[in-house]
């Protein structure tokens, strides 16, 4: 029996890491897609244009304690980073810090901001 529950929990771990990758989910046959889903889609094919305005788009639209925020915050700034947009890149890193304190997110934006001055 012990072994039944390690695969079901495997299998739904699997499923939920497969939704969170992708940041959509389908429902009755539809895909409900978010800004969010649609920028991390277009950043992780590093589409980054399109990833900057799906990210503003979520930003702008969502709450400020949402608990993606600071990811998404990092990750326009690496799109930033990844058109070329250095000083947008820093200051999009300085809003994660400002916003956030400390945490992952923040510690990767100090280092990113070091490693675009240098």
């Amino acid at each position: 029996m012990k072994q039944m529950n390690n695969f079901i929990f495997l299998l739904i771990a699997l499923f939920l890491v497969g939704c969170a990758s992708t940041g959509s989910y389908t429902y009755s046959g539809s895909t409900i897609e978010t800004p969010y889903s649609k920028a991390s889609d277009a950043y992780y094919k590093s589409n980054y244009e399109e990833a900057i305005e799906y990210f503003n788009q979520y930003i702008d639209e969502s709450e400020e304690d949402d608990v993606l925020m600071d990811m998404a915050l990092f990750n326009l700034a690496n799109s930033y980073k990844g058109i070329g947009n250095k000083d947008k890149a820093i200051e999009t890193y300085e809003k994660v810090i400002d916003k956030f304190k400390e945490g992952y997110w923040v510690d990767s934006a100090k280092e990113e901001i070091e490693k675009l001055k240098d």
